[in-house]
Parts: structure tokens; sequence; C-alpha cells
């Protein structure tokens, strides 16, 4: 059943790439963060109220405080990456988190990955590193030049960071409440966050972005089937299989948007995809 739902996690997390990268392409990047974060609580919100409202624990306020924080600036540096990289490059980056979470786990939730768990996530990461490499442009050294010199792939750098941190405090979140009470608590605390923000920054907020649901619903829907898989698995192999959606994602680049580079990046992905089998059968 983990599996079943953190895959379902990784179609659902692709869409809301695809959709992100098609929208905000002409749209402000705080705009159209606030606008999947307010229409993902206005479907996730009835839920919760109807299906499973809990009297979360002591150290539930805390634990959104600070996963609050940290998915607010994700959201941003998420959208940042998508306006300014290509998707099959950047979204691949993302396939680090579950490697950042060996060192982070431990820590946080007290959670360790088998050996061959983690030889798993180490095949994710030589795929990741090798979708980046261009013998025109400095061939090993690309992925590391391109985190260095590439605005987009080095946002979403700082995104695979943040998410090893915030995905094991959503662990001890979902415990203390519940999964579907945790996810709605933290996205409601983002649309008031990045509003917040966009106020004291003095930004202008696109109204067109808002109207933009499509980002929001796919968000919703992947937030109830993460959440729930954190409550049946450790936090490292249900990110790693939720990173699958990179494939989708890296196809999607391909062939709807068009971008360079597909058998070299298809090989890549498909290491990856293998490392989440390895996880699957530790």
């Amino acid at each position: 059943m983990w599996f079943l739902l953190s895959f379902l996690t990784s179609i659902f997390r692709s869409l809301n790439d695809i959709a992100g990268k098609y929208f905000v392409k002409d749209r402000d990047v705080y705009s159209i963060g606030l606008s999947m974060r307010l229409w993902s609580s206005l479907i996730l919100i009835p839920l919760m109220l109807f299906t499973d409202m809990v009297n979360p624990d002591k150290d539930f306020y805390s634990l959104l405080l600070i996963s609050g924080i940290l998915n607010s600036l994700v959201t941003v540096l998420y959208f940042n990456s998508l306006k300014k990289s290509d998707i099959s490059l950047s979204m691949p980056i993302l396939t680090l988190t579950p490697v950042f979470m060996i060192f982070t786990s431990p820590f946080i939730t007290g959670e360790m990955p088998s050996i061959k768990g983690v030889f798993g996530i180490i095949l994710i990461v030589i795929g990741a590193y090798s979708i980046n490499i261009d013998k025109s442009k400095g061939g090993l050294m690309t992925p590391i030049l391109s985190l260095i010199n590439g605005k987009g792939t080095r946002s979403m750098l700082f995104v695979a960071l943040i998410w090893s941190v915030s995905a094991p405090i959503d662990k001890l979140g979902v415990e203390s409440s519940s999964p579907l009470f945790w996810g709605t608590s933290v996205n409601v605390f983002m649309v008031f966050s990045i509003y917040l923000f966009i106020l004291f920054t003095k930004k202008d907020i696109d109204n067109k972005a808002l109207k933009l649901f499509w980002p929001g619903i796919f968000a919703a829907l992947t937030i109830i089937t993460q959440m729930t898989a954190l409550k049946l698995a450790i936090v490292p192999y249900v990110i790693a299989i939720k990173r699958t959606s990179i494939l989708f994602s890296v196809i999607a680049g391909i062939f709807l948007f068009k971008e360079k580079g597909g058998v070299h990046r298809l090989i890549s992905t498909f290491l990856m995809v293998v490392g989440v089998m390895i996880i699957l059968l530790s």
C-alpha cells in the first residue's frame, strides 16, 4: 500500500510539474505559488473537515511552523527553477533529496534505510548526475557547472536540500495528528505566509495566475497520497519512489516542451528508476 501511494504521489507530482512549467513561463513566481497553495487548500479543507478532524498533540504547532516556513520558501524556489531552466534538467535534481535524507532522517525521525536501500539511492544519484552531462559544455564537469552557473538548476538544488529536512518533519507532523489534517494545515500556513511576503515586499499579485487551478488540484492530490504514505513507511523510501515523477517530467520536457537531449536524458532517468526498484525490493 505504501508503494502504491508513493507511486500515485509521483504521478500527481509530475502532473503538477508539467502544469507548473506550462503556466509559469509568463507568470510571476510568487503569484502562481500563492495560486497553487490557495486552490489546493480549497480542496483539502472540506475533505479534512468532513473526514479527518483530530486533536493534534503538543508538538504539532512547532512542527507546523518549521514545515510551513520551509515549504513556503520551497514553493517560490520551485517555480523560479521551472521558469529559468528545462524541466528535463531541473526536475532530476530533486532525486538528490533521498540522498540528503540519509543524513537528515536519522537525526529527525531516527529512520535509516537498509544497505540495499542505500545502493538504490546511490543509483538514483548517478542517474541524476549523468542526466546533466554535456560533452560540448564541460563533459563530466557539466552537472557541477550547471549547479554553479544555472540559476534554475541551482534553485532546484536548494529545493532538494530543504525537502530533505521538511519531509522528515512532515513524518513527525503526520504522527502528531493525521495525514490529511497535517497536509491541510501546512498548505493553509503556506497560503498566508506567501501572501504576507507579497504584501511585505509590495509585489503585485497577478490576478490571472490566481485563476489557474490545475497546479493546485495536482498539489492537493500529491499531499493526500504522500502524507498517507509517510504514515506507512520510512521517509527516504517514500520520497525515493515519489522522485520517479522525474521520468514523466523528462518525457514531457522532450515531447511536450521540445527540449533537447532526449535519448541521453531518458537513459539517465532509467538508471533512477532501477534505483527505485532496488529500494522497493529492499
